[in-house]
């Protein structure tokens, strides 16, 4: 087991410890056991506390061992908000993952052949999972989980301005409503994206229907 583990999970549960021993105390609760049965509940819950924390919740510098031991005995006093947010944090990750993998599938749908009407309908499926995708992720405090949500908006853009030869007013002000959502979520490389696919859609665009493109703004290059 590496050394900084074991410190946490030490220190973690010298901080259950102690709850315990404030609990008692103070004659707080203990879930209905006695004193004594508590007591290994608490050393464990104080362990997991200290590891989620460390670990997910707030990654620590595991090097600086003085703060990481008390760190995590903060932690494994602490362990009843700490599980809860740890258990938040996994949920919202879930969350955004699975919108992820629905982004995919609607982009992949996207890209097979169908008529007019299909395109539109996918392209409106894509739009409404994508900014959904934006919003959700915006707080998730996953760079793996960002980097793999920015590259399924990005793939849905390109995907949508594949479709703009049939339809470039239909596909511009869709991409423009994932630039809008990016750019109020912090997605900056993805709001670059599609500012650019708009310009390019709307320099290929038949004259004909250059007066039904939405305006051009400011954050476009």
């Amino acid at each position: 087991m590496p050394k900084d583990v074991r410190t946490v999970l030490l220190s973690g549960g010298g901080g259950g410890l102690v709850w315990w021993a404030y609990t008692i105390a103070t004659k707080g609760a203990t879930f209905g056991l006695n004193q004594w049965q508590a007591l290994p509940l608490g050393v464990i819950l104080g362990m997991a506390a200290a590891l989620i924390a460390v670990y997910l919740v707030t990654p620590a510098d595991v090097t600086k061992i003085g703060k990481l031991i008390a760190f995590s005995v903060l932690c494994g006093f602490l362990w009843k908000p700490v599980l809860d947010a740890g258990k938040t944090m996994l949920t919202e990750q879930l969350q955004t993952a699975q919108k992820t993998e629905q982004v995919k599938q609607a982009t992949r749908s996207l890209n097979q052949p169908a008529s007019p009407a299909a395109v539109a309908a996918r392209t409106n499926q894509v739009v409404s999972n994508t900014t959904q995708l934006l919003h959700e992720s915006h707080e998730v405090n996953n760079p793996d989980l960002k980097q793999d949500t920015s590259k399924a908006a990005s793939d849905a853009i390109y995907s949508i301005a594949n479709t703009s030869t049939a339809n470039p007013v239909a596909a511009t002000f869709a991409i423009d409503q994932i630039r809008i959502a990016a750019q109020n979520t912090e997605h900056e490389d993805v709001a670059k994206l599609a500012s650019q696919k708009i310009a390019a859609i709307r320099q290929a665009a038949p004259a004909a229907a250059a007066p039904y493109l939405p305006a051009q703004t400011s954050q476009w290059p």
